[in-house]
């Protein structure tokens, strides 16, 4: 699915889509818009280094364990990251400027921003929970070969 999608979106953000959405955007933007196929094409190779983990995973291969635990380790920090960049901008939405309806709209963008808060929360939390089962000692048994138990 993830492969499916980097397609998708360097499909999407190549050739003359990409030029004109980088037209619209100010200078300082441009830098990030100049890197899109070299992001998908990470994306890409992250995504196919993950599946072939996969599989080799339900194989029992020990190298398949380390590097999983490697890639889950990578996700968990850029989704700690993530996580404080959401915090820090819930912040700024309290010193946005007070206009007629601004109320319901401030209650809105609180739940909206608490929720995703939320969700990578429970997604950081379920890294560091697999990496941890990853590690414990039944699961490092189980990728042991016999003749080394």
């Amino acid at each position: 699915m993830a492969i499916l999608q980097g397609v998708l979106f360097g499909v999407l953000f190549s050739g003359e889509m990409a030029s004109s959405i980088a037209r619209d955007f100010p200078v300082e933007s441009m830098d990030a818009f100049q890197s899109f196929s070299t992001l998908f094409t990470v994306f890409i190779g992250i995504s196919v280094v993950a599946l072939a983990c996969s599989i080799a995973l339900l194989k029992r291969k020990n190298w398949a364990r380390l590097l999983f635990i490697g890639l889950t380790g990578v996700g968990a920090l850029f989704q700690s990251i993530g996580l404080a960049l959401q915090l820090k901008v819930a912040t700024l939405f309290s010193t946005a400027p007070r206009v007629e309806g601004f109320n319901e709209a401030e209650q809105l963008g609180n739940i909206m921003v608490w929720f995703v808060t939320g969700i990578s929360a429970v997604m950081l939390g379920l890294m560091l929970w697999v990496i941890y089962k990853l590690c414990s000692k039944p699961i490092v048994r189980e990728f042991k070969p016999i003749n080394e138990a």
